[in-house]
């Protein structure tokens, strides 16, 4: 049960950690974009360039200024395949043109991740070779 989404930031170069909500819905994203219409104008500090993590930071200050504590729904985890976004997927806030630059929840990502957790459980390199020239031949 839930309503799970994560989010980062990203100025088109380096993207922030990762936000997770669990009850967040879809409708966080227009938290995010109500949020960035506050911002101040660019200037020459880590805030006002945008920096993706300062910013990552200041909008969980944002979020949870009316609270005692931050809110147990929200965490943070280094990339979006370490937490639960599994209802509304991750999704790419770009600083620099306020937009959404994309939700991170292609078929290749998957599979990409399914490699990666089948290498830590020590798989033998023969079947993950067979795993990555299916991928190869089926172009995802």
């Amino acid at each position: 049960m839930g309503d799970r989404i994560s989010i980062t930031f990203t100025d088109g170069e380096d993207e922030s950690v990762v936000l997770f909500h669990h009850w967040g819905g879809i409708e966080f994203k227009k938290v995010v974009e109500n949020y960035y219409k506050k911002l101040p104008k660019n200037d020459n500090t880590p805030f006002g360039r945008r920096e993706p993590n300062i910013i990552m930071v200041d909008f969980i200050r944002w979020i949870t200024k009316d609270d005692e504590r931050a809110n147990d729904s929200i965490y943070l985890e280094k990339d979006s395949w370490n937490g639960d976004n599994s209802d509304n997927g991750h999704w790419v806030f770009n600083l620099k043109t306020g937009k959404w630059e994309s939700e991170d929840t292609t078929e290749g990502k998957v599979l990409e991740h399914a490699i990666g957790q089948l290498e830590r459980c020590n798989v033998p390199k023969k079947i993950l070779k067979d795993i990555t020239t299916w991928r190869v031949a089926e172009k995802i």
